[in-house]
């Protein structure tokens, strides 16, 4: 309990918890453009803020707010990513396909945003969508036949789209 308080203590100062090792570079950077890594659910300390109502677990303005971070990337870099990386945290069993529906599709649109405003018809980066389960505390997988459809079926159809969904 106090190493997760201290974490989130030393992160609202601006510190820093991890690296990465200078040698894994190459799996986030690509022809030195760095891949886009965007959170939702969990804590930063700048980024886009959105309110809404409590106990809503898919995110109102994702569209909105992952074009802000797009145009944030390319303001400091003067290109745009190549590759997205969508962490997101928080999410319950019951809630996981809605989230694949209605977040993927929005994440996807503000991409396209981007290639439209900026005149890019061929602007479409690789896109990575992680999600993180609420009780992700569970140290091992179930076996596949064990493991929810709606999970296993929603894993399936975006493995097929060239995306990922991690399930822990």
């Amino acid at each position: 309990m106090y190493a997760l308080m201290s974490m989130k203590i030393c992160i609202k100062l601006g510190g820093v918890n991890h690296m990465l090792d200078p040698s894994s570079n190459g799996l986030l950077v690509k022809n030195n453009l760095p891949a886009l890594v965007l959170g939702a659910g969990i804590t930063h300390p700048t980024g886009s803020i959105s309110l809404q109502e409590g106990r809503v677990e898919v995110i109102g303005e994702m569209a909105k707010m992952v074009f802000e971070r797009v145009v944030a990337y390319h303001k400091k870099l003067h290109k745009f990513a190549n590759e997205v990386i969508f962490y997101r945290d928080g999410v319950s069993y019951g809630q996981f396909d809605n989230i694949l529906k209605e977040e993927v599709p929005k994440v996807k649109e503000a991409l396209k945003k981007i290639g439209v405003k900026y005149n890019l018809p061929n602007y479409k980066p690789k896109l990575t969508f992680l999600v993180i389960i609420k009780r992700h505390t569970t140290l091992d997988f179930p076996p596949l036949k064990r493991m929810p459809k709606i999970v296993l079926a929603s894993w399936l159809r975006l493995n097929r789209k060239k995306m990922l969904c991690l399930v822990l």
